[in-house]
């Protein structure tokens, strides 16, 4: 119940803190709509659903980040929800299937014991998928993220560096995927090597 954070989201306004991110597991159709009246008295939440897997511990990643403190129903009430709780970011940008995150760039120890934290768990991890889950997380905690800025004079030079740099992007997804080799040569240098001593008579 989003009323029960009427006091935060009060405070909140006044220190000139109009936009709130609010990480949830779900939102009812009830938040949803004091999330629109909220926004009607110049308070705007974004609600953002967490993925589907290991909800828990992404929200640590989030706060570690952040410098935010992880809220569950085990550990605090709504109601006694306080701006200490609250992390800071420098920016959000969200679209319907993913949400990135950009840290305030004050809570390196934060995020370096949190890196510490998951690196132990994805040495003792025997599953693959979660193996390859965790270390996502650990490159997004590492800063292992690029944010690339098009611009030109005109819309139709705009849109058409724009629409360059999105299928780059995508190819350097699909390399990453399917696995990589150096460029410029080198990877056939490294092979030669092998083959020499293949082709050696003492080998």
């Amino acid at each position: 119940n989003l009323n029960e954070l009427t006091p935060l989201l009060s405070d909140l306004r006044i220190s000139g803190k109009t936009v709130l991110a609010l990480f949830s597991r779900a939102f009812s159709e009830e938040a949803l709509a004091s999330i629109t009246e909220w926004a009607k008295s110049g308070m705007f939440i974004i609600p953002i659903n967490a993925p589907f897997t290991d909800q828990g511990q992404v929200f640590l990643d989030i706060a570690a980040v952040t410098g935010a403190t992880y809220i569950s129903t085990e550990t605090k009430k709504l109601s006694d929800i306080i701006m200490s709780d609250v992390g800071f970011s420098k920016s959000i940008s969200c679209s319907r299937y993913e949400t990135f995150v950009a840290g305030n760039g004050k809570e390196e120890d934060a995020v370096k014991d949190r890196v510490i934290e998951l690196e132990e768990a994805f040495e003792k991890e025997e599953s693959l998928f979660y193996k390859d889950t965790l270390r996502q997380r650990i490159a997004c905690l590492k800063g292992a993220l690029a944010i690339l800025k098009v611009g030109s004079r005109t819309e139709e030079d705009r849109t058409r560096k724009h629409d360059k740099a999105d299928d780059d992007v995508g190819a350097a997804r699909n390399a990453l995927k399917g696995g990589t080799v150096v460029g410029a040569g080198v990877a056939f240098k490294e092979i030669a090597k092998f083959a020499l001593a293949l082709l050696s008579p003492n080998s």
